[in-house]
């Protein structure tokens, strides 16, 4: 058996430290790899470490040493209270790592972020840190010209040596309505489009100046249909109503122009309705524009926004359909019929001072066009 000199074992083991496989080591040194093996048998294992167990070593170290940092600028010891440990990690969440701090006080990470998610954590520290970062993700969407998102602006703030996520600066950004023209710019016009004008101010001086609308559904032999139906504010009055099986633009589009030539065109007239696709789709805001209307619509999701025509439907099903139970389409439309008449001229209303709409209407048309007072009607 070839003897090998101390010089050649050594390299073969640096080799094998390198990662380099026993393979490759043999045809590099000549040296067959039953040798090999037989040498990495005899030596011991604690003096070979491979590049992972280095690297493992080396974070280990890492860790410690932050540890030691943390523990010499923390404002309390590993004895001190639950309270204390958590509001000295809250006051150092942007230099370091809220996990390493939990390591460090020997405070459980579970402890720690149910404790903060529970509010036992004072709002100040939380305040603070808030209050600096604010002005500094300002700054930085401002100077993007409003192109930044979050993402962006948390890698600027982390360079900048702050510990933040992108989930923080989206709710800070989302507070201050700071939204990034990138992704919201189509829905931020359309948002501009669809603004909230009547604010439920359902209380008008005069008619036709302030239309609600809105649709529902009931269901008749398991067929799910449809009424459309516009209310002036004024008098609580229904100017139009249509029944369909589907709920559409055609449906509403021909029931607001039945009202509309009903009142005989109106002008400076505003109408209100909920967000539904019927009511926002291209075709019906056209039409809704070349009459001169202005449209208004509720908030999505906030049904008071809309509440007098929504309350109008719901005494509707009360007092007529719910006791009605009409069994087909033919009785559901006459149950109809029957209820918008009763409604619009017998069924006194609380807020109309128990009057009924068309004696308002009546009451107000005669005073308007009464002679002596030198008025017009603008209907």
């Amino acid at each position: 058996m070839k003897n090998y000199t101390q010089a050649e074992r050594k390299h073969v083991m640096d080799l094998y430290l390198s990662n380099h496989s026993i393979s490759s080591i043999s045809r590099l040194t000549g040296i067959a790899r039953s040798t090999i093996y037989e040498w990495l048998d005899n030596e011991k294992p604690e003096k070979i470490k491979t590049n992972k167990e280095i690297y493992d070593l080396n974070r280990k170290v890492n860790r410690m040493q932050n540890i030691i940092n943390i523990l010499q600028e923390v404002p309390c010891s590993t004895k001190a209270s639950t309270r204390d440990k958590c509001l000295a990690i809250q006051s150092l969440s942007h230099k370091y790592k809220e996990t390493q701090m939990c390591a460090a006080l020997k405070l459980s990470q579970a402890t720690y972020f149910n404790f903060k998610k529970s509010n036992k954590i004072g709002r100040t520290v939380y305040d603070e840190k808030k209050n600096t970062l604010t002005p500094l993700i300002e700054e930085i969407f401002r100077n993007s010209n409003g192109i930044f998102g979050a993402p962006k602006i948390c890698a600027i703030l982390r360079s900048r040596g702050y510990t933040v996520s992108p989930k923080y600066v989206s709710d800070i950004m989302h507070e201050n309505e700071w939204f990034s023209c990138r992704g919201n710019a189509r829905q931020q016009y359309y948002n501009q489009k669809r603004k909230n004008i009547l604010k439920r101010q359902f209380t008008v001086s005069k008619p036709n100046e302030v239309w609600v609308g809105d649709v529902t559904y009931f269901t008749v032999d398991g067929r799910t249909l449809f009424l459309c139906a516009i209310l002036d504010l004024y008098s609580r009055k229904i100017i139009a109503y249509r029944t369909s099986s589907k709920n559409s633009t055609q449906l509403t589009k021909r029931t607001f122009k039945e009202a509309f030539e009903y009142r005989n065109n109106p002008k400076g007239l505003m109408f209100h309705s909920d967000q539904g696709s019927n009511y926002t789709s291209m075709t019906y805001q056209k039409y809704l524009k070349e009459c001169g209307v202005t449209q208004s619509f509720s908030k999505p999701g906030t049904p008071y926004d809309n509440s007098v025509i929504e309350s109008f439907f719901k005494n509707l099903k009360n007092e007529r359909l719910y006791i009605m139970n009409p069994q087909t389409e033919k009785e559901y439309r006459r149950e109809i019929d029957w209820y918008m008449d009763f409604y619009n001229t017998r069924r006194p209303h609380e807020t109309l001072q128990y009057g009924t709409p068309n004696a308002v209407e009546a009451r107000y048309f005669n005073t308007f066009n009464d002679p002596e007072t030198g008025d017009e009607s603008d209907t």
